[in-house]
């Protein structure tokens, strides 16, 4: 086995980019939870004024989609046992002595977290709107609540995870590329505020204080949703910067309140695969993987011989994972998410649009029927989660666009050899996605897109490539 290690930038000198990595200290944060820079944009007096200007209006709008404080609870609790399940980064007992405040003029970030929080536990069958068009009311509502923290001057942690919320909403329904501007401007906060510093610089402090922890969480989930956002987009500009081997794992959800005492213990970004890790602390180990099959793919070095060693590092490396990701996701059903950003970035390696011409093609397509059909095994478990509306809220929003690749792959395989073993496969995760479709309306998008003859393996939401400008014209699109 390649260990990810071999394959992670390093910690300190050059990088792999031949770029020195050189990082300054950072000064001690007055407050866990308030993480205003000493200067801000606008000035007391002018804040207080848009606050009053426009904020009375909107606290309007959001009371009426938020409903009483014990409609909000009841959300709340619904919303710490599904969507927390899988995004672990508000501290639920930091949440509980915030809650008094709701509808406080002067927290109003607390205010528009609760609305985002909603949002995104609110299902498509629970919104007015028609079709599968997810811009509802109440999306625009926390956009402009959003806007209005922004405006003037929201520094603060429940900022950053309403915006981060808002984030999952726009990729789990499929809204582009609103959710690429978004994840650019929420990893832009998110540095703004310090939570990168925090997050490169702080590493034992993080053990020892579990505020500290909610940031390294939240961090790392924009660090994934931006990999996710950029492998599907075509983009090679990422939002956030890129983790090291040594970089630190989030906990275990369980985990948060308490205090860890060593430093050893915690696993890292290096950590081999059989080590056992947490659901959320395997995906953030994934999508550092999937960041650099972003690079590789889409900002290739001219160097044929080390793109192609770089390749097969990568291709091991996630190959190394994928049978320990299906036997967890077999015995916990909690990795699927990890397991959809494995069995996606592996498809592009396969299905990359800047493959040299001299590229083993033919390997390629080995390889595509060999990982889906494996993919294809796990399909009845998949089902029975879909199925059942309890699981359903718990399932990874990372691998809808997994079933999708999978599907398509089978189609094309059984366009060429008629075999219908490979129709029946496509048929069964076709009949996840039709559920899954009931929770994010990307799956209706990407069912649509295999009813074609020969469905794209790689489907860019915008319908191109962020980065084909600097793709050999010659690869062509896929």
């Amino acid at each position: 086995m390649i260990p990810s290690s071999s394959i992670g930038p390093q910690a300190n000198g050059i990088n792999s980019m031949g770029r020195l990595c050189a990082y300054d200290e950072i000064p001690e944060q007055g407050s866990a939870y308030s993480i205003i820079p000493e200067e801000q944009g606008l000035d007391s007096a002018r804040t207080s004024m848009l606050s009053a200007t426009f904020g009375i209006a909107l606290q309007r709008e959001v009371r009426s989609f938020l409903g009483t404080p014990d409609e909000m609870r009841r959300t709340s609790n619904a919303y710490f046992s599904s969507i927390h399940y899988r995004l672990p980064i508000i501290s639920e007992s930091r949440f509980n002595q915030n809650f008094p405040k709701l509808f406080n003029p002067s927290t109003i970030d607390f205010t528009t977290l609760c609305l985002c929080m909603k949002l995104v536990h609110t299902s498509p069958s629970q919104q007015a709107v028609g079709g599968t068009d997810a811009v509802s009311p109440s999306y625009l509502i926390a956009k402009s609540s959003i806007g209005l923290l922004e405006a003037t001057g929201f520094l603060t942690l429940d900022a950053i995870q309403s915006r981060l919320l808002l984030v999952l909403y726009e990729v789990g329904h499929g809204i582009y590329p609103a959710a690429s501007v978004s994840i650019g401007s929420c990893a832009r906060l998110a540095r703004h505020a310090g939570l990168s510093r925090d997050f490169w610089h702080a590493q034992e402090a993080a053990v020892a204080n579990p505020d500290a922890e909610e940031r390294r969480r939240t961090w790392w989930a924009i660090h994934n949703l931006d990999r996710f956002i950029a492998l599907c987009g075509g983009d090679a500009i990422l939002a956030s910067e890129d983790a090291t081997p040594d970089t630190h794992l989030p906990s275990d959800p369980e985990q948060l309140p308490c205090i860890v005492t060593s430093e050893a213990a915690r696993p890292t970004v290096s950590t081999p695969a059989p080590f056992s890790v947490g659901p959320f602390a395997r995906e953030c180990q994934v999508a550092h993987l999937m960041g650099r099959v972003v690079q590789h793919i889409y900002h290739p070095v001219a160097d044929l011989e080390f793109r192609s060693r770089e390749s097969f590092q990568l291709e091991s490396t996630l190959k190394a994972f994928l049978p320990i990701l299906i036997e967890e996701e077999l015995e916990f059903s909690s990795y699927c998410g990890a397991l959809g950003i494995c069995i996606s970035s592996l498809y592009a390696l396969y299905s990359a649009p800047t493959a040299p011409i001299n590229h083993n093609s033919e390997g390629d397509n080995h390889n595509l029927e060999k990982i889906s059909t494996q993919m294809t095994g796990l399909s009845q478990h998949l089902l029975k989660s879909a199925g059942d509306e309890n699981t359903l809220t718990m399932m990874s929003l990372f691998i809808p666009y997994a079933l999708y690749q999978t599907a398509a792959i089978q189609l094309n395989l059984y366009q060429r050899s008629r075999n219908f073993a490979f129709k029946a496969n496509a048929e069964l995760i076709i009949e996840i996605l039709t559920c899954m479709s009931k929770r994010w309306r990307a799956a209706v998008k990407y069912l649509a897109a295999l009813e074609s003859d020969s469905p794209l393996v790689m489907l860019p939401p915008q319908g191109f490539y962020l980065g084909y400008s600097i793709l050999d014209e010659d690869a062509g699109n896929q």
